[in-house]
């Protein structure tokens, strides 16, 4: 767990990267279907590629998985984070994070 951090951490400030060279923002997400709703097939079908290279559509699924293993690593690790992670602009996937946000007493993330 403790190498996944650093990796997924790294990973994700290269992903927001890219999203910001597209103008693409995680209010954006309304418009893009859930994770939970993409087959696995989908999701083993994204490319092993720089995420400057991707797709919008691919970047934004990307994005998604890598916020979502970074919030639950957190919750396993350092939950501490959870909160610093929860406040900035993320992918993380709502069905997955919100009963957790919940539970935890987190009714509004501004």
């Amino acid at each position: 767990m403790e190498t996944l951090l650093p990796y997924l951490s790294d990973l994700r400030r290269k992903v927001s990267g890219a999203l910001t060279a597209l103008q693409i923002t995680s209010s954006e997400v309304a418009r893009e279907s859930p994770l939970s709703e993409a087959s696995i097939d989908d999701v083993f079908a994204l490319p092993n590629a720089p995420p400057s290279s991707l797709t919008p559509q691919q970047l934004f699924r990307y994005a998604q998985i890598v916020d979502t293993a970074l919030f639950k690593s957190y919750l396993v690790a350092r939950p501490g984070l959870l909160g610093p992670l929860c406040r900035l602009d993320n992918w993380c996937e709502v069905s997955e994070v919100e009963a957790v946000l919940r539970e935890r007493g987190v009714s509004q993330v501004p």
